[in-house]
């Protein structure tokens, strides 16, 4: 009696499977040994005081320390994505407290200085106890990041941090970071601004001189409307350069002098320089 060609088929089938299965290795059933860091590099590890992640083709760190819980859990995250490409510069911090400081910025440099030492770092503090915003910078950062753009930088940002927006504010001062490291320019309307008041400033001390030279019979009157919009003028610059930002730019190594915040034995070089505004 002839056999079925369906049962004929279906032995072939099976042994063919059998062969496939003998030609795999072991290996490939075996449960996957798989790193969560490893395959998602840019996530970091969880530390006793926040997230960090380093670079490793460079060795510089992103470090986040959210002291006071400004950040939800996923916009650490994200941030932590955000600060990663200024690791081909640096290490960079994000930094927030309620920790009083007279002076905002020397607190930022010795925050950054106790994350990263001397290396070339970058650190955004946010200051819920005194209202301030600061960013503090040294080496080949400070090199780009100055004090007068850690100011625009700082000032780009105050309104966000004003109406609680915190990781939109730190989005916008890394990405403006890393554009300004990247050769690029930000926004420096209040440099422009400034630039503006001094110019009105000494355009108006020169008309003043001139009116003198030219004329012996200057009236008290004219003398007076002079002197008053030249006093404006200082007004205007004295209250941009106080009330919205504040600059930290220590004397270069090179000077020869120490500087008066920095530790013991320590000279200049390890002060770096950075900007603030009010929020």
């Amino acid at each position: 009696m002839r056999k079925p060609v369906f049962s004929r088929k279906l032995g072939a089938s099976v042994l063919l499977l059998l062969l496939l299965f003998s030609l795999l290795p072991a290996a490939a059933f075996a449960a996957p040994n798989v790193n969560p860091y490893s395959a998602m590099p840019s996530l970091g590890i969880l530390t006793d005081t926040g997230l960090e992640w380093r670079n490793a083709d460079t060795g510089y760190r992103v470090v986040i320390e959210d002291d006071i819980d400004l950040l939800t859990p996923t916009e650490e995250r994200q941030l932590l994505e955000d600060m990663q490409p200024l690791t081909e510069y640096g290490s960079v911090a994000f930094w927030s407290t309620r920790e009083y400081a007279s002076d905002e910025i020397e607190q930022a440099r010795l925050k950054r200085r106790s994350l990263f030492e001397l290396e070339s770092a970058g650190i955004l503090v946010i200051n819920m106890e005194i209202r301030k915003v600061s960013i503090q910078s040294y080496g080949a950062m400070y090199d780009v990041l100055t004090s007068s753009r850690a100011n625009s930088i700082t000032n780009n940002v105050r309104n966000d941090l004003t109406r609680g927006e915190y990781y939109k504010a730190s989005q916008k001062a890394y990405s403006q970071m890393n554009s300004l490291m990247r050769g690029n320019r930000i926004a420096q309307p209040m440099k422009h601004f400034s630039n503006a008041c001094i110019a009105l400033m000494v355009g108006l001390m020169l008309m003043l001189g001139r009116v003198f030279r030219s004329s012996t019979t200057f009236r008290k009157s004219d003398m007076a409307q002079v002197i008053g919009a030249t006093a404006f003028a200082f007004t205007t610059a004295a209250v941009v350069s106080r009330g919205t930002k504040r600059e930290y730019d220590p004397p270069s190594s090179s000077s020869g002098s120490s500087c008066s915040s920095c530790s013991s034995g320590s000279s200049c070089s390890s002060c770096g320089g950075g900007g603030s505004s009010s929020f």
